[in-house]
């Protein structure tokens, strides 16, 4: 199990952002990430609103106010165990078992709050990173 805190968008003043407004290197990253994401939780990137952090009062300009987890969860079963314990699997194998069980990683489930407005990309981004 994997856990950060990301900051809480302010709900009084996210202003929506799309895609496209992001600069190609976001881009590029929301690209990969939403290709590798479990088929249930695949976005359109080309339709979907993100938010993004502009700042007032209530949030004495900082755009952000409070702090929610995202988290990932790796459920090692007997088949993992076993080639584990045996010491011949290597870091890309383990990823690629990770996938096969639809497993959503921390990054995801950040991109997932960002787009239900709960935080935003970039401070995903930051928090990873």
């Amino acid at each position: 199990m994997g856990q950060r805190l990301v900051r809480r968008v302010c709900e009084n003043c996210r202003g929506e952002i799309s895609f496209i407004d992001f600069d190609e290197h976001t881009q590029k990253r929301l690209k990969e990430q939403n290709e590798k994401m479990p088929e249930k939780f695949k976005i359109d990137l080309e339709t979907i609103k993100f938010y993004k952090a502009t700042g007032c009062e209530s949030c004495n300009g900082i755009g952000y106010k409070g702090r929610v987890g995202i988290y990932e969860i790796f459920v090692v079963k007997e088949e993992i165990e076993k080639m584990i314990l045996s010491g011949s699997v290597s870091e890309v194998a383990i990823e690629e078992m990770a996938r096969e069980q639809e497993m959503t990683t921390m990054v995801q489930d950040g991109i997932l709050k960002a787009v239900k407005g709960v935080t935003t990309i970039d401070e995903v981004f930051r928090v990873i990173d």
